[in-house]
């Protein structure tokens, strides 16, 4: 018989932009000193789509605590502990000093926020034709609708 566990069920469909706020959301779990000179250098867009994640306002709160001292849920502790250790659990952090894992993570923070930048915009882009596309069927502007269509298929196979 299968054995039934209290797991919660893994997000299987998530976005590239989401596996890439769980990677930042980990860095500045496990690294106070990045997790300080960042937090305020967020530009608006990442720094609203990570807020959307559930350990955000951990974060936010922790100052330059530990900010799973923060959390008291069990769900939000064990997502915090797995994110945390997928990090630097992986074979590129073994036998670094606390200096070299410091830099790997600016390294990649700097990578994400790049990335995100970049998927943010393109996932506001993707709303406002969406929008406009909305307006041009309502207002039967066929011409308008191939042209948004056209950019929406474009721009979403980049």
């Amino acid at each position: 018989p299968q054995q039934m566990t209290n797991q919660p069920p893994v997000a299987q469909f998530q976005t590239r932009a989401d596996r890439i706020a769980e990677e930042v959301i980990a860095i500045l779990l496990t690294d106070s000193p990045l997790r300080q000179e960042k937090l305020s250098n967020f530009g608006e867009g990442v720094r609203t789509f990570l807020a959307k994640h559930p350990l955000f306002f951990f974060i936010l709160q922790a100052g330059d605590h530990d900010p799973l001292s923060l959390i008291e849920d069990s769900e939000q502790k064990s997502l915090a502990t797995r994110l945390t250790f997928r990090l630097l659990g992986g074979p590129e952090f073994i036998n670094l000093s606390k200096e070299e894992i410091h830099e790997k993570n600016k390294t990649l923070l700097e990578e994400y926020e790049r990335v995100l930048e970049s998927e943010v915009g393109t996932t506001q882009k993707l709303q406002n034709i969406q929008l406009a596309l909305a307006e041009a069927e309502k207002n039967g502007n066929k011409e308008e609708e191939m042209r948004l269509r056209k950019e929406f298929s474009e721009l979403s196979s980049r």
